[in-house]
């Protein structure tokens, strides 16, 4: 049985950004369009304004021009594209970003943010494990690759899974497909 997934934003008034190379677009009420197409974008702003941290770094990065800050924000931490709406009915969700400046750039973890499953904050490693497990790579293999002892690897597996409440690799990949993480 296949089940169909919508983007949210397709059919309702949930925004969602998505950067696709380095353009940055939206869509909501079922149209997307560049970031640069839309005048305003206050949930952006409301985000900068409500963390004083995040702005200042924003201004170190971007200079003073609010869009451009917007732009960076909605880049680093809105920008993947997944099946949570990154604000709805006046809630924001972050998304996860693959970034080639992590550990070496002043946003990190405040202007883009780790991944969360149920809540929890994901750590690299534990975010590479799972990511390792959701495919057909046997544990040795992945103990290999990883260069770290078999026995390391499946208590590493077990810590993880029980963290994150997931009992089986089905549920584990599903979960991480959904928040965009496979």
């Amino acid at each position: 049985m296949t089940k169909t997934r919508i983007y949210p934003g397709m059919l309702d008034k949930s925004l969602e950004y998505f950067q696709v190379h380095d353009v940055v677009y939206f869509l909501q009420n079922g149209v997307v369009k560049k970031f640069t197409e839309r005048e305003h974008h206050s949930e952006l702003q409301e985000v900068i304004d409500n963390d004083r941290k995040l702005k200042t770094v924003l201004t170190q990065l971007c200079g003073p021009e609010p869009t451009q800050q917007q732009m960076l924000l909605a880049k680093c931490r809105f920008g993947g594209l997944d099946f949570e709406p990154d604000f709805k009915e006046g809630k924001s969700s972050h998304d996860y970003r693959e970034c080639s400046k992590r550990g070496n750039c002043i946003g990190e973890n405040i202007v883009c943010r780790p991944p969360l499953i149920n809540g929890k904050e994901v750590s690299q490693q534990e975010l590479k494990i799972l990511r390792y497990c959701s495919g057909n790579t046997k544990n040795e293999a992945i103990a290999s690759e990883m260069n770290i002892p078999y026995g390391t690897l499946t208590v590493m597996k077990t810590k993880i899974y029980k963290k994150y409440n997931f009992q089986t690799k089905q549920q584990s990949a599903t979960t991480l497909m959904a928040k965009g993480l496979l």
